[in-house]
């Protein structure tokens, strides 16, 4: 990788050289001939002509002062020495425009992209500043994205990017020795807070429509969130079951239970479990569930 870096640098600053006379362009060349191939060094017209062209350049400079050796290590050494300044400048200057840009993304908060200079942080090559300045990224990204998918969350907001801000927040996590399974946690949490509300109109229009029975939605989500056994999937849960076993599940009592001579029937089965593993209860909703208790408590 260093020996294409080098070659690349080598090619551009060649192509500039002009601090010096038709004499030293031309022993130059020779010299890259000698001792790296003409390939290297392409027509030479053209390189002497090339070289010409620009003056007094530092760069240039340093590449032709080492023509004072005549043997190909010597002049090979002194090119490589050359090259590596060169690209140790190079990684200074380049590092400078990073960090401008770690910390322009840190202020303007934008969590889901990774900033360039973060990209390679385990190579040696790595510039001073570097890490620091991402280190202060990935931090205030954890924070950033933890906030914002929170309030998503709260909210109960779809998000459209929502796999990249986790993506990102799990990332974030990693490098910054966080827990991972938090994230990921936050993130599932914020899916099933997006589809509440869908569920909550459902229910309210069987509410009204006074349809006895339990949407799919509601045991299926209620489960998802047992799941997840988080706090606030704890707290949704119970809020949820409320919703569809309690207010809902009024209807179905009202509806089916009267009814029952010989079996539990299904809805009412549903609610009447719920009923219990929620501790949900109302004065009318408890009679009715009383009243259902012979049929559905031995089943």
């Amino acid at each position: 990788m260093r020996r294409v870096i080098f070659l690349s640098i080598l090619a551009v600053i060649v192509m500039g050289l002009s601090a010096c006379s038709k004499s030293e362009c031309e022993k130059f060349y020779d010299m890259l001939v000698e001792c790296e191939g003409k390939g290297e060094a392409g027509d030479k017209a053209e390189f002497v002509k090339d070289c010409e062209k620009d003056k007094d350049k530092e760069d240039s400079k340093a590449i032709l002062a080492c023509t004072k050796h005549s043997k190909c290590d010597e002049f090979k050494g002194c090119l490589e020495k050359v090259f590596e300044q060169e690209a140790k400048k190079y990684m200074e200057e380049r590092a400078k425009e990073d960090i401008k840009d770690i910390e322009a993304a840190i202020t303007d908060a934008k969590w889901t992209e990774t900033p360039t200079g973060c990209y390679l942080l385990e190579d040696d090559d790595t510039p001073a500043g570097i890490k620091e300045a991402c280190a202060k990224f990935f931090e205030a990204a954890h924070v950033g994205l933890t906030t914002q998918l929170t309030e998503a969350r709260d909210n109960s907001t779809k998000l459209e990017d929502r796999h990249t801000m986790c993506f990102r927040l799990s990332d974030a996590a990693e490098k910054t020795g966080k827990d991972k399974a938090a994230a990921e946690t936050l993130c599932k949490e914020v899916d099933l807070a997006a589809v509440i509300p869908e569920i909550v109109a459902e229910v309210d229009t069987f509410i009204g429509e006074k349809k006895a029975e339990i949407p799919f939605n509601c045991t299926y989500n209620i489960d998802r969130l047992a799941e997840l056994e988080s706090e606030w999937a704890k707290g949704a849960a119970q809020e949820l079951a409320k919703k569809c076993f309690l207010q809902l599940g009024q209807v179905v009592l009202d509806t089916h239970v009267p009814g029952m001579k010989y079996s539990c029937n299904f809805h009412v089965k549903k609610v009447f479990e719920a009923a219990k593993k929620f501790n949900l209860s109302g004065e009318a909703f408890d009679a009715r569930i009383e009243e259902a208790k012979a049929l559905c408590d031995k089943e």
